[in-house]
Parts: C-alpha cells; sequence; structure tokens
C-alpha cells in the first residue's frame, strides 16, 4: 500500500487566490506559485473543516459545492518539499436580506449616494458597487440605467431632466479578486435623459431597491439678460439668471446672440463662442469670438438685430460638465445651444441695436426754386455711415429719397424741380437704427 502523501508545510512559494464569483454565485480560485514560471503541479483539496482527497489538479479550480464554512487547500511539490496553502473561509453564496437605498436630498442639483444593503454570505471582505435606474413610474416603468462617473465614488448629482422620474439605487455584489471588464460606460450628457435602449442589470449577484420619487422639477429661477446700451461700437455685458438648483460644485456661464427678428430662429447668430471656456485661448484657425462670460462689443453688422442672453447651468466648474453643444462642422462654424433643462435663454431685448451716435441733420429755413434744378432742402452729418430717409411734401405731391451717408462726411438733400411745386415744402428725416428725427417747413423762393 502507498502511504499517505505528508501534512503539506506553509510556504511563501504558494498562494491560494480568490477570483471573484462566477455566474451562479460560487467561488473561483487559482494558485500561484514562486518562483514566476513554475512548472509544479497543484492539487486541490476541500476542507470542512478536514481535508479530504484530491478533487482537481491545474492552477485554476472551482469547486462544485463549497459547504459553508469551508475552505480550499492548493498542495503541489517544489524542490522535493510538499507545500501547501489554505484559503479564506467560505460562507456560503451571497444573499441579500435587506434591499440598498438613496441618502441625500432628492432634489436637482443635489449629489446624492446609496445606502448599502444587507447581505449574508460570500467572503467577509466582499465589497458592491452600485448603478441606478430611473424610472417613469413608481411602479418601474420605462426604466434606464444610470451608472455613475468614473472617480464619482458610486455619487451622482440629480438632473434638472430628471424632473417627474424616479430613482433608485442597484447594488452589485462582487467578491476579492473580480476581474472588472475594461469597459467605458459614456453618462449622459447633462440635461439630458438616459438612452432608453440602456438595459438595467441586476444579475444574479445584484439587487434593487425601492424607487424613491418622483423627483420635483427644478425650481424657477431669474432669466439672463443684457446690460448696456445697444449700439453700435459699444460694449455690453451679460447679468446671468439666478437659479435655485443649480448643481453642487457647479456654475453658470452666459453667453449672447443675436436676431434679426424679435424671435429666435434659425436665423440667431452667437456674438459668444459657446464652446470656449472663460480664461481658454482662442482655437487656433478659427474666428475668435469673445469666450463665455466676457464682455462683447457690437459692431454695424448687427444694426436693427436683437440681442439677448443665454445661461448654461454647468455641472462641475473645473469642466464643461456634459454641456451639451451640437457638434461643429468646421473650425469656423458656430453653434448656440438649443433651450434644455440646463440651457435657457432670455428674452431678446425690446429694442434693436442701434447707431452708436446721433446723426445731425440741418433743414433750411429756405431754398431757392428752379424750374429745371434740383432744389437743396437740407444737410446730413454722421460719424460712421448711417443711412437718411427723408420725406418731402409741396404743392400736394409726396417725394421720398433715401440717402446713404458715408462716415465723417456730410451729403446734401435735392429734390428735383416737380417736387417743390409750391410755397413751402414740409421735411421730415428718419434714419434707420436711431431714433433721431428732424422736422420742418421751407419757405420756397424763386431766383
Amino acid at each position: 500500500m502507498t502511504p499517505p502523501a505528508p501534512e503539506p508545510q506553509p510556504s511563501p512559494r504558494i498562494a491560494v487566490e480568490r477570483q471573484g464569483y462566477d455566474l451562479g454565485a460560487q467561488p473561483r480560485f487559482y494558485a500561484r506559485l514562486a518562483p514566476i514560471g513554475s512548472e509544479a503541479e497543484v492539487s486541490w483539496r476541500i476542507c470542512a473543516p478536514d481535508c479530504g482527497g484530491v478533487v482537481a489538479t491545474g492552477r485554476n479550480f472551482q469547486p462544485p459545492a463549497l459547504p459553508v464554512g469551508g475552505t480550499v487547500q492548493a498542495v503541489a511539490v517544489l524542490d522535493g518539499e510538499y507545500v501547501g496553502a489554505q484559503s479564506v473561509p467560505w460562507w456560503g453564496p451571497p444573499t441579500a436580506i435587506g434591499p440598498p437605498g438613496i441618502t441625500g436630498d432628492l432634489r436637482t442639483g443635489q449629489t446624492i449616494g446609496p445606502a448599502p444593503g444587507r447581505w449574508v454570505g460570500g467572503w467577509a471582505d466582499d465589497g458592491s458597487s452600485f448603478t441606478y435606474r430611473l424610472c417613469r413610474t413608481a411602479s418601474g416603468d420605462d426604466c434606464r440605467a444610470l451608472r455613475p462617473a468614473t472617480g464619482s465614488g458610486d455619487r451622482i448629482v440629480i438632473d434638472p431632466a430628471w424632473g417627474g422620474w424616479y430613482l433608485g439605487a442597484i447594488e452589485h455584489r462582487y467578491g476579492w479578486g473580480t476581474a472588472f471588464p475594461a469597459v467605458a460606460y459614456a453618462a449622459p450628457a447633462w440635461g439630458v435623459l438616459p438612452d432608453p435602449r440602456a438595459a438595467v442589470i441586476v444579475g444574479p449577484l445584484g439587487v434593487a431597491g425601492p424607487l424613491a420619487g418622483p423627483i420635483p422639477d427644478a425650481r424657477p429661477g431669474s432669466r439672463p439678460r443684457v446690460r448696456g446700451t445697444l449700439a453700435a461700437g459699444r460694449t455690453v455685458r451679460i447679468q446671468a439668471g439666478a437659479w435655485p438648483d443649480s448643481p453642487d460644485a457647479g456654475t453658470v456661464w452666459s453667453g449672447l446672440q443675436a436676431c434679426p427678428k424679435r424671435t429666435v430662429d434659425d436665423r440667431c447668430v452667437p456674438l459668444t463662442d459657446f464652446a470656449r471656456m472663460p480664461g481658454s485661448p482662442a482655437i487656433q484657425g478659427r474666428r475668435e469670438l469673445p469666450a463665455l462670460d466676457q464682455p462683447v462689443r457690437l459692431d454695424q453688422r448687427y444694426l436693427g438685430w436683437y440681442v439677448g442672453a443665454v445661461d448654461l447651468r454647468i455641472r462641475d466648474a473645473a469642466e464643461r460638465g456634459g454641456m451639451s453643444i451640437p457638434p461643429l462642422r468646421s473650425l469656423t462654424e458656430f453653434a448656440i445651444p438649443a433651450p434644455s433643462p440646463v440651457v435657457v435663454h432670455g428674452a431678446l431685448s425690446r429694442k434693436p441695436v442701434r447707431l452708436g451716435f446721433t446723426p445731425r441733420a440741418t433743414i433750411r429755413s429756405r431754398a431757392t426754386t428752379h424750374a429745371t434744378r434740383r432744389t437743396t432742402l437740407a444737410t446730413v452729418r454722421c460719424k460712421d455711415r448711417c443711412v437718411a430717409r427723408a420725406t418731402i411734401v409741396s404743392g400736394g405731391r409726396t417725394t421720398r429719397v433715401r440717402m446713404v451717408v458715408r462716415k465723417n462726411t456730410a451729403k446734401r438733400l435735392t429734390v428735383p424741380a416737380r417736387g417743390t411745386r409750391g410755397q413751402r415744402a414740409r421735411v421730415v428725416i428718419r434714419f434707420d437704427d436711431h431714433p433721431r428725427t428732424a422736422r420742418k417747413t421751407v419757405r420756397l423762393v424763386s431766383p
């Protein structure tokens, strides 16, 4: 008869490493030998508490059924020495006896975290990770998966887009040595609901907690507006709105837009580079616009246009925090963020952008008329380019004249003889993009 093998001696040259659980919540083990590259055969025994015979060989071992409180033993012969190592006790498949919950104020902008559930079984040093489910109703209809951002410590910030929805935590149990797949889960953009195709996965080692809610809608605040004189050549600033539900560690950045009509539509253009954060340099190769939160100098191309402010509620002041902006097709193209739960458009200005100076119109008291010549009635001067529109009423006839006056020049208002067939002419001169109006009655005399 072959004598029994001697009791293996503990040795630093062999170790039993845990490798988490399989889908059936059963433990897995791996035998590590030193030095690396050793080819010795490893035998496995189950101990409950006494060790039985060899049940498997090889570096990896998954027992078909490990008793509660049992251990596994790995044995090998290294340089003629019979050595072994033993695992820590196993307390049965991990089982949830209490579901996870949520800690914190369930309100827009607030940071909340999970409240771990209660578990029995598994290893003494098992841990938990958390995801969340966002559901349309308290009964769990139309649920969408929500994973905390990397480095958030399983905490999330309540998004304003979630108003009216219900939120619950999902706890996933794992054992020491579990290998997690290197998958980068893209979090939904700030102000956007999670993708409805994102499945809520609980799994055999997970449990979903009760749903809390509904999440109240974000409280209304004051809208942003423009400060300063809306005139060409003048600089205007932005007064951000007040948002009582701004996110923790977040901020509000603001920009300006201009529209040809007092309606926001596709013809509106940005006066601010909404993709450029305060303090950041301009993008090379791209037309430069002021960054967010910076003053904007109006030029004459926006004469007659209306100006409005736009607030961006940023989740994290250290970065743009998922601010949703349509992708730019080229370095020369800019985009205005569309209204959303985190993008708030203020009202457009009541008055349009006007000239940055007061044009001058000098109307004569008397003018000499000729049967075949033009009659000079007034002189118009502008510091910069302007457009004057004159209306002349004389002898029952109305004559209208449009005048384009160049920068720092004077231009005479003249009308043909047929426009001054009376003893007097009523002259009214108005200006595009300026409230200035000049009126006077001119006495007409013959030479």
